[in-house]
Formats: structure tokens, C-alpha cells, sequence
């Protein structure tokens, strides 16, 4: 299930490149293996805080609120005396109070709910970049085999513009094909013509 990652690790501790895994909380470096911090026991793999779980809640029900009060107030002002008229803008103002009410749910959802193992792994990797680059590598690869296919496409970016960073030219090559195939993959199954998908091939074939 982690194949890609869990063999990044691997090499890296029978290279003896060990004690990478720095805790957010009071920096102690621990083996790559471990779940908890050697020094405050602190979870090396935390999903999101509570501020960003607090803020994302408080984004999500302001929209919730704001979208159907401003459409209770803008929508009856256009009103005429067609039938036809005054049923659309009726339908309008029923949609903009399901959405905030969709917003609102939303938001309590992303609040309670456990961060997805493939993002916690993300969140590790881009906080060891600097720390410790292999790590990161390690965790990004991880998170790949985790993740969606749309969200693995900008892990694959992101590992990509890391290896070249460090001066692994083939490794970040060939993530950038991954990258490709895995946009390609989403072209091919897609129903409708996606802009974006277009502009993310047309910058991946820039870089291969």
C-alpha cells in the first residue's frame, strides 16, 4: 500500500541516514519508522490544527450566512410582474439558501472530520523540504500512493521541482513524466473539455 514510500524509507535507513523526522512541537529528531516523538511523545503524522480546522469552519459558515442573506435582499428587488420572471428568481433565491446551507455542512465536516492519511503525509513532507529533504521525498512518496489521482498530480509536482532542487535531474524527469501521464489519464476519461487540465499539460510538457 505504501510501496513507493515505504521503499524510499527503507534505502534510506540502510544508508544509516537516520533520526529525520523532526517534531513540530520540540524539534527532537526521530527514525524515520516512528509514530510518536522520542522526546514529548507528540504524533509525527498530525493531521490539521485546530486554528486551521477553526478558521476553514469560520470561512465556510460566513459564505453559508452570506449567500442567501445577500440574495434575500438583491433577488426580490428584481421582481417584475412576469410570472415566468418571478418564478426563476424564486428558484434562485431556494438554490442560494441550499447553498449556504451546503457551505455551512461543509464546513462542520472539514472541522470534525480525520485529516486523510495520504494529506498528513503531504503536510510531513512540505515541512521537512528544508529540514530534511530526503525525508520529504520519503513522505511525498507516500502520499502519491495515497492520494487521488487529481491531488497525486500536484505531489507529483511538487517531488518533481524537489528532486531538481537537489540535483536529481532523472528522479525529477521522471516524476514530470508521471506527472504527463497522470493529466493524460484524466484528458482520456473526462466526459467534457476541462481548460485546466489543458493548462496542466501544456506546463508539464514544458518540463519533459
Amino acid at each position: 500500500m505504501y510501496s513507493e514510500g515505504a521503499a524510499q524509507i527503507c534505502v534510506m535507513v540502510n544508508k544509516k541516514e537516520i533520526e529525520m523526522i523532526h517534531c513540530q512541537k520540540c524539534n527532537q529528531q526521530n527514525v524515520p519508522e516512528a509514530q510518536k516523538c522520542s522526546q514529548c511523545g507528540a504524533n509525527l503524522l498530525p493531521g490539521a490544527g485546530i486554528k486551521e480546522r477553526l478558521g476553514q469552519l469560520g470561512c465556510l459558515v460566513l459564505a453559508g450566512i452570506l449567500i442567501p442573506v445577500l440574495a434575500l435582499l438583491i433577488l426580490p428587488r428584481l421582481a417584475v410582474g412576469n410570472i415566468l420572471d418571478n418564478l426563476i428568481l424564486m428558484g434562485m433565491t431556494i438554490l442560494s439558501i441550499v447553498a449556504g446551507g451546503v457551505f455551512i455542512l461543509l464546513g462542520i465536516s472539514m472541522a470534525v472530520g480525520k485529516t486523510p492519511v495520504y494529506d498528513r503525509y503531504k503536510r510531513r513532507a512540505e515541512r521537512h523540504v528544508d529540514l530534511d529533504p530526503q525525508q520529504a521525498i520519503a513522505d511525498y512518496g507516500v502520499a502519491i500512493d495515497l492520494a487521488p489521482e487529481a491531488i497525486a498530480f500536484d505531489l507529483l509536482s511538487a517531488r518533481a521541482r524537489l528532486y531538481q532542487k537537489q540535483g536529481m535531474i532523472e528522479e525529477s524527469k521522471a516524476d514530470w513524466r508521471r506527472a504527463l501521464e497522470n493529466v493524460n489519464h484524466r484528458i482520456a476519461v473526462s466526459k467534457t473539455s476541462d481548460p485546466n487540465l489543458e493548462k496542466q499539460r501544456a506546463a508539464i510538457l514544458k518540463r519533459v
